[in-house]
């Protein structure tokens, strides 16, 4: 085991090592030295893990609808839709107002994937299966959200998870039995603001970013069509469909192939704009694929080719792929 300025690596992962051992005012416990009045908890101690839906909810009742692709993996929930509970009402994943949600299925889970339910209609929620749900009880739930996107409650989390590769889920006891070190409800809510703060500092940063993003997607449509160009190069064309002086129109089949390989047997896949390729029961949505897999095509591994040209992004030309494993 290395040693690191006050970190530990152990089997290639780095923990902070415990500096506040035998310090004056501090106690040894499971999750280290922490102040003498703090307590250590286990989730379970501090919140209902994963609770079950109340039997009297109106079938006309609007209710939110969070997948997963709109849970950030920042700690945000992005959006959320609003529907009749009746279309809801079975297969998925109930919360409330002030719930926990934690991503259970890798990879969203070691990406952090979860955030703080708020501002529902009707204060009530239904999402992804592969979601776990906190309701905290007697300590402040931004406290606990904190700790489950903590990179302590993932890295341990990942060591813990179970399945298939590629279909690993988060164990609940793993996260009933995960312990933390909890202050008084006012210490609590001193160490949330903090926090709350530095986040509020990164959302601002995102909200630049995401600005200039749109700023260049709108310099790429101007660039790639010539309605821009360098003066060294030609005129601009100012006519939609018109090209610069040099340039020539191509199919998109001179550049590459179609594969149409079909295996029912491989696991479904979907595109999505925020995270790219997943398993299509990662969506968090209603299934809406066909029940014959076999129409479905097949796609390997790698760059598409033809004619010396390469395609990066496939995400084009599919909209469900099955992908072979050992591609």
């Amino acid at each position: 085991m290395a040693r690191l300025d006050g970190f530990t690596q152990d089997k290639g992962v780095v923990f902070m090592t415990d500096l506040n051992t035998n310090r004056p005012g501090y106690k040894k416990t499971w999750v280290g030295w922490i102040p003498e009045e703090w307590d250590v908890k286990r989730f379970r101690d501090v919140s209902q893990v994963n609770p079950r839906k109340p039997p009297n909810i109106s079938d006309d009742m609007i209710v939110g609808f969070v997948p997963m692709a709109n849970v950030s993996e920042e700690g945000q929930l992005i959006d959320y839709e609003s529907i009749p509970y009746r279309e809801v009402n079975s297969g998925y994943t109930y919360f409330e107002n002030g719930d926990i949600l934690v991503a259970k299925i890798t990879p969203s889970f070691e990406n952090g994937k979860g955030c703080i339910i708020d501002e529902l209609p009707n204060g009530i929620g239904f999402g992804s299966t592969e979601f776990h749900v906190l309701r905290c009880k007697n300590v402040n739930s931004q406290f606990v959200f904190y700790h489950t996107n903590s990179y302590l409650f993932r890295v341990k989390g990942g060591l813990n998870m179970t399945g298939t590769a590629g279909q690993k889920r988060l164990p609940t006891d793993y996260l009933k039995n995960y312990r933390i070190p909890v202050p008084s409800i006012e210490e609590q809510l001193k160490i949330t603001s903090i926090l709350s703060t530095w986040d509020h500092a990164l959302q601002q940063t995102r909200a630049l970013i995401d600005a200039k993003r749109q700023l260049k997607r709108g310099l790429m449509q101007q660039l790639l069509t010539g309605r821009m160009m360098f003066s060294s190069f030609g005129q601009p064309v100012r006519e939609k469909g018109e090209l610069p002086e040099g340039w020539e129109k191509e199919k998109l089949g001179n550049f590459f192939s179609e594969r149409k390989e079909n295996d029912p047997n491989l696991h479904l896949l979907s595109i999505t704009s925020e995270e790219g390729v997943i398993p299509h029961d990662q969506m968090g949505r209603r299934d809406t694929s066909s029940d014959n897999k076999a129409n479905y095509k097949v796609i390997k591994l790698g760059w598409c080719r033809k004619s010396g040209h390469e395609l990066r992004d496939k995400r084009a030309i599919l909209s469900r792929i099955g992908v072979q494993n050992d591609q």
